[in-house]
């Protein structure tokens, strides 16, 4: 029988909600999600205590580096195993700071691009105020993609969809919490969630009217508000729910279709930053739910900082590595792989060859470390081909002891392509950055 996971996936995009590596390569979801919540319970966790280092080792006693770089450091480990979005969060303080939260978009993105990582793959997330809508307009017409979270209103999904937002993150279960409070009730038939409700009416508004933004139900409590939501654009769920849905294996129905909701009636809402603050004004529980995400997101980011600050002040950088001669030290080093191509240059087929099985191979080298560099150096009259992969010095060890993989099944193809000779390796100590 077919589980009830394996079902969903024929009609929406299933997202993993954790920062839990390790989880996600279990559940193999197509993307995968991060808030500072998730990066706090998993930044705590001994397997991840290399990533912690490194963010450390990087920051150089910024704390505000450190703690960008770490959570690129969850994020650029979660690439390596879903194939889709990898959503990073802007600093929850800055969600009433347009210029700021574009400021620190950008510089995430340049982390992750110097991990190799394009941006392509990653969404800035940002929380779903006027103020960081208004940057996510300015970053999505840079390139940046951006996933608004903190979702609890028609409001919000409309500004964000006018600002060209790739992905809002609507919290279905928060909204329900609220209802549950506010109205003195245990809790809702499925069909009658108001998250689920909200969610559904934001779909088909969206369906409608040709908007092109990617709708996320998030913060589910249960997985009947999982299932009454098949056939969301995308749904994000924490490991426990995934389990559950793939242990049952009960039918499962498709509840959201954009064919059909043409013929819906609805009113085209003309957005503007007084519509906006209108109609959040007018709405109690996404103005309620909206300001303690923040406010939760924003605490979370002080204790993880509390947590990662005396890790700062313990940092002792190693000692760089004396020469023989005692003139030059290093703190990082290189492995180079180099070729001569002898064959007839106007040969472009074993020329793009070289380059894509060096691109094939591109990700695992640069997983050697969380902070590993690579150059390609091209001698264009000699036709010398080098691969230089500079790494730290206390990363150099392990990746020796692993015999430089992939170095042995890189140099191998290499051979055999034909023009190709002269493939050889050489360890660089002198590199002092």
């Amino acid at each position: 029988m077919v589980s009830q996971l394996e079902q969903l996936k024929a009609f929406t995009t299933i997202v993993a909600d954790t920062g839990d590596v390790e989880a996600i390569a279990k559940i193999k979801p197509e993307d995968a999600t991060t808030n500072p919540s998730l990066i706090l319970k998993a930044a705590t966790m001994p397997e991840y205590k290399a990533l912690v280092d490194d963010a450390i080792r990087f920051g150089k006693g910024d704390l505000s580096v450190v703690m960008d770089k770490l959570a690129v450091n969850f994020g650029i480990e979660i690439t390596k195993i879903v194939p889709g979005y990898v959503s990073t969060e802007v600093d929850a303080r800055l969600s009433f700071d347009t210029e700021a939260t574009i400021a620190k978009g950008r510089s995430i993105i340049s982390l992750y691009e110097n991990a190799g990582i394009p941006k392509s793959r990653i969404l800035i997330k940002i929380a779903a105020t006027w103020e960081g809508i208004a940057a996510a307009e300015v970053l999505e017409k840079e390139g940046i993609t951006c996933n608004l979270t903190l979702i609890f209103s028609k409001a919000q999904a409309i500004a964000c969809a006018d600002a060209g937002c790739t992905l809002i993150s609507p919290f279905v279960g928060r909204i329900m919490d609220w209802y549950k409070k506010d109205q003195g009730v245990e809790g809702y038939a499925p069909a009658e969630d108001p998250g689920v409700i909200s969610v559904t009416e934001i779909y088909n508004y969206y369906k409608k009217f040709g908007y092109k933004t990617i709708v996320m139900g998030a913060s589910f409590r249960n997985v009947q508000e999982i299932l009454e939501l098949a056939g969301c654009d995308r749904l994000t769920m924490a490991p426990p729910l995934l389990a559950q849905l793939a242990a049952s294996t009960e039918p499962v129905t498709q509840k959201l279709n954009a064919k059909g909701v043409g013929e819906m009636y609805m009113e085209y809402i003309e957005m503007s930053e007084g519509k906006f603050r209108w109609m959040m004004n007018q709405d109690p529980m996404a103005t309620d739910k909206l300001a303690e995400g923040i406010k939760n997101f924003a605490a979370d980011i002080v204790k993880l900082e509390t947590i990662i600050k005396p890790k700062i002040a313990a940092y002792t950088p190693p000692k760089p590595v004396p020469m023989a001669n005692g003139r030059m030290s290093f703190d990082r080093v290189c492995r180079e792989w180099r070729c001569k191509f002898t064959g007839d240059k106007s040969d472009s087929v074993s020329l793009e060859n070289i380059s894509k099985l060096i691109n094939t191979y591109l990700v695992q080298i640069k997983g050697v470390s969380v902070d590993t560099t690579v150059d390609r150096l091209i001698c264009g009259d000699c036709n010398d081909f080098k691969l230089r992969i500079s790494v730290p010095l206390e990363f150099f060890g392990p990746w020796e002891a692993k015999k430089f993989a992939p170095e042995k099944e890189i140099l191998t193809q290499l051979r055999q392509i034909k023009g190709v000779g002269q493939v050889e390796t050489q360890t660089i100590t002198n590199v002092v950055l």
